[in-house]
């Protein structure tokens, strides 16, 4: 970026945090107080969740009509782990006859994400009222306190993550994307080694956890996980990355290059591999314990490579609609991924450069996995499954594709504050 006042520090957190903070304001004043954030709901005569779970909620909190959103599952979540309940899902709940029960629409489909309430439950044991407000604290909190670093690593990628549409709308549904988002970016930048940072970086990651980089990496990557299982493809792209970077590494060693220092960035990208590994294979682990794989968890949910998107396509969406720019950013992460290909084939790729086709190319499968029931016809569903292209977009190096893909990501962004403040006018 040559425009200074862009390189200004103040500018940019001021910025972020006005634009999160406004769109907080439209969907409190949309919807009835700061508690919509969290999307409680209850649908009279039919699911009630807020009714089921009325001894954990704060009182006179906002009730969408409509069944609630998401975020509602994550504060049940939280309350049950700090507070006297005993978790049921609503198929279960005649078996049981205790008024201390917690209850979720599918344990397989909640359980699992358990990272997000396991960091900010203890709340809970300061009251409701605290819970439903720090909920949305702590993901403002962490996304500006990490886009702030990102932007002292590197300018251009700390604005287009700052303003990354997928963690404002996640931020504004209190669901768990700009915590798991926030925490796989440290682990980056905490296993970036100074020799493999961006060329246009202008500083490095603050020095409090250099030294111990590796356990404390392993442990953000683990909660991110388990935050998100999309962060799954940001830990196997990563790990991917380094895998190939060492053997890279290596074959240079036995024609003759070998020195200290390449033997000891072999020594710490093997390292790097299996803290990834152990943090991949815990996680893994508790997502089969919780049964995310089985019928009712989100993996149920998904069926061949593209029949979502072709079905959808089908129904002659609008361009210029969320799931219409959705649509046009899964075609530009295509050809944006067959161009790196093409270059590949050329030149010998960089660490950072494996690191984003990889992980382009994994979110492409999942996307191209996505039902059109399910996800296409729902945006907040189908644009959490672009969370880890904000990433990997926002790392990209400077040049047309960058500015094409910060084109895409800005003008979701903008769209998103923009219903919502239309939203609010009509509601007046």
């Amino acid at each position: 970026m040559n425009l200074w006042v862009l390189r200004n520090k103040y500018l940019f957190l001021l910025t972020v945090a006005s634009v999160f903070l406004s769109y907080a304001a439209l969907r409190s004043a949309r919807f009835g107080g700061a508690e919509a954030l969290i999307g409680f709901g209850c649908i009279p005569d039919n699911v009630c969740f807020a009714g089921l779970n009325a001894a954990a909620i704060p009182e006179n909190a906002s009730v969408f009509p409509t069944g609630g959103y998401d975020g509602q599952f994550y504060y049940y979540m939280a309350a049950w782990l700090y507070g006297d309940f005993e978790l049921v899902s609503l198929d279960g709940i005649q078996a049981h006859h205790s008024s201390r029960v917690m209850v979720v629409d599918s344990l397989g489909f909640r359980l699992p994400r358990i990272g997000f309430p396991l960091l900010t439950g203890w709340l809970y044991l300061f009251g409701a009222k605290a819970l439903s407000y720090g909920m949305p604290i702590l993901l403002l909190v962490s996304h500006l306190l990490v886009s702030w670093v990102l932007f002292a690593a590197r300018t251009e990628a700390g604005w287009l993550f700052g303003l990354n549409p997928i963690s404002l709308l996640s931020f504004g549904l209190n669901l768990a994307e700009p915590l798991a988002l926030s925490l796989a970016v440290i682990c980056i930048l905490l296993f970036l080694p100074s020799g493999l940072a961006p060329a246009e970086s202008r500083g490095r990651f603050p020095g409090l956890c250099r030294r111990f980089r590796l356990p404390v990496g392993a442990v953000l990557m683990l909660l991110s996980l388990l935050s998100k299982e999309t962060m799954f493809l940001i830990g196997l792209s990563m790990g991917l990355a380094f895998v190939l970077s060492s053997i890279s590494l290596i074959r240079r060693q036995r024609s003759g290059n070998s020195n200290a220092t390449l033997r000891q960035l072999v020594f710490f990208r093997w390292n790097v591999s299996v803290a990834l590994l152990l943090a991949g294979v815990l996680a893994f682990s508790w997502y089969w314990y919780a049964d995310f794989f089985g019928g009712q968890g989100a993996a149920g949910k998904i069926q061949i490579p593209f029949a979502g998107v072709i079905e959808f396509i089908q129904s002659r969406p609008r361009l210029i609609s969320g799931r219409g720019l959705l649509l046009i950013g899964l075609m530009w992460m295509i050809v944006f991924c067959a161009y790196r290909l093409l270059e590949a084939a050329r030149k010998q790729n960089g660490w950072m450069d494996r690191f984003i086709l990889a992980g382009l190319l994994l979110n492409l499968g999942l996307i191209s996995m996505a039902s059109a029931e399910e996800y296409w016809l729902n945006f907040a569903n189908i644009s959490r499954l672009f969370a880890p292209a904000m990433i990997l977009l926002a790392f990209c190096r400077s040049g047309w594709s960058f500015r094409i893909s910060a084109g895409w990501m800005l003008s979701l962004t903008f769209l998103l504050w923009l219903n919502d403040f239309n939203g609010l006018l009509k509601s007046l």
